[in-house]
């Protein structure tokens, strides 16, 4: 079955957590591992991985810490997937098994990462408004539920952010 190891997901976790908006200031590895329960040593070798190839940046010392090296906006989940996971990356001749039977993981795992390329780590954090997720402002949610096919999920990933401007929460707020 493809799936996501646990390191996968505590670097989404992690790169979330650095995402949210009070993240100006750096957070400890412990602080973030804590809340994406994870141990400090698990946490640690995944913020060292994820610094190294520039999703991260640490300072060490007293009031040191990790935040996001770029904006969240920037990050795909697919792209962070790959790298923590390289078994979602499989390349042709990569299995020992028939030709037939690469091709068909090939596609599967390539549907599966493909829907995580549609979504960035800043469509991952919760708006602090309105408590929802801003990619499930779509139907996401109910054809995730329903268990609909991949290919419907596909057509339905045109997502519409929530909006990102003091006003338009107001506006949330007040409807």
């Amino acid at each position: 079955m493809i799936g996501l190891t646990r390191q996968a997901e505590i670097a989404i976790d992690i790169l979330v957590l650095c995402a949210r908006p009070q993240s100006n200031a750096p957070r400890t590895t412990r602080f973030v591992a804590e809340l994406a329960g994870a141990t400090k040593d698990h946490a640690a070798q995944v913020v060292a991985k994820l610094t190294r190839h520039g999703y991260l940046k640490g300072t060490r010392g007293r009031a040191g810490g990790i935040c996001l090296a770029r904006p969240a906006d920037t990050m795909i989940v697919g792209d962070v997937l790959r790298l923590i996971e390289p078994s979602l990356a499989v390349e042709p001749g990569d299995s020992k098994g028939s030709a037939a039977r690469d091709a068909v993981l090939r596609a599967a795992i390539g549907s599966f990462v493909s829907i995580f390329d549609s979504f960035t780590v800043a469509d991952l954090v919760c708006d602090p408004l309105t408590g929802k997720i801003a990619c499930l402002g779509c139907d996401l949610h109910t054809i995730v539920r329903n268990g609909r096919d991949a290919s419907r999920l596909r057509r339905h990933l045109q997502h519409t952010p929530l909006p990102a401007t003091g006003a338009d929460k107001a506006a949330l707020q007040a409807a």
